[in-house]
C-alpha cells in the first residue's frame, strides 16, 4: 500500500542512486503509537488528502504535570532501556515512552544491552527486550541478565514479540526469563498498563 516503505530509483544518474520512501510509513506508525490512524483520500486528476485522528485528553493541571514528572500516576520520569534491532520499532517505542513520561536508552541487540548493564552506574527502571535480535537475542540476553547481581537481575524484563505462541510459553517466560510480555505492534495503553504495574511506586 501507499503507507508501506519503498525505494525509488533515480532516473537521473547525477541525482544518485535514488531515495527511500519512509515518510508515510513512519508517519503512520507515529500516529498509531498515539492511538490514532492515518488515512488517505484520492481523486484522479485532482490530488490526495491525508488526514489522521487522535484521541485527545484534557490538558494536565500544573499539579498533575509535576506529579507526572516526579514519577507519579501518569508516568515515572524514570529511564526505560529498549533492546530492539528494528530501527523503526525503536523510534515508535521511544515516542510512546516519551508520551507516557519516561526517558529511554536504545540498543540494537542483546549484547549492547548487556554491556551497558555491566558498565553503567545508573541502572534503568525496566527493560523492554525484543525476542529475536542478531548477535544475542532477547531470550539469551534475559538468561544472562538473570544470572547477574541482584540489583541488575531484579530489574523488570518485558518481552516484546510478534509471536503469539510465546505469550503462554511456560518454558521461556514462566521460568523467570521475563516478568511480562507485550505483543507487537506495541499498543500505547498496553505499554502504559505493564509499566505502571511494575513501576507504580516512586523511586526512593
Amino acid at each position: 500500500t501507499i503507507f508501506e516503505p519503498f525505494v525509488q530509483a533515480s532516473r537521473r544518474p547525477q541525482q544518485g542512486s535514488g531515495s527511500v520512501g519512509l515518510g508515510l510509513s513512519i508517519s503512520r506508525e507515529l500516529v498509531r503509537s498515539m492511538g490514532g490512524e492515518l488515512k488517505v483520500e484520492s481523486e484522479p486528476g485532482i490530488g490526495s488528502r491525508f488526514y489522521f485522528s487522535l484521541p485527545l485528553f484534557p490538558a494536565l493541571s500544573a499539579e498533575r504535570k509535576a506529579e507526572t514528572e516526579d514519577g507519579g500516576e501518569l508516568g515515572t520520569g524514570r529511564e526505560i532501556w529498549v533492546a530492539e534491532d528494528n530501527a523503526m520499532n525503536r523510534l515508535v517505542i521511544e515516542k510512546m515512552l516519551e508520551e507516557l513520561g519516561y526517558s529511554c536508552e536504545l540498543f540494537s541487540n542483546g549484547m549492547e544491552l548487556l554491556q551497558a548493564l555491566n558498565s553503567t552506574e545508573r541502572l534503568p527502571a525496566a527493560l523492554l527486550i525484543d525476542g529475536l535480535m542478531p548477535e544475542l537475542d532477547g531470550f539469551e540476553a534475559a538468561g544472562r541478565i538473570q544470572s547477574l547481581k541482584k540489583e541488575i537481575s531484579s530489574i523488570p524484563r518485558i518481552l516484546i514479540t510478534a509471536d503469539t505462541t510465546l505469550l503462554s510459553s511456560e518454558e521461556r517466560i514462566g521460568e523467570g526469563l521475563f516478568h511480562d510480555t507485550l505483543l507487537k505492534p506495541v499498543d500505547l495503553e498496553e505499554l502504559r498498563f505493564v509499566l505502571t504495574r511494575f513501576l507504580s511506586r516512586k523511586p526512593d
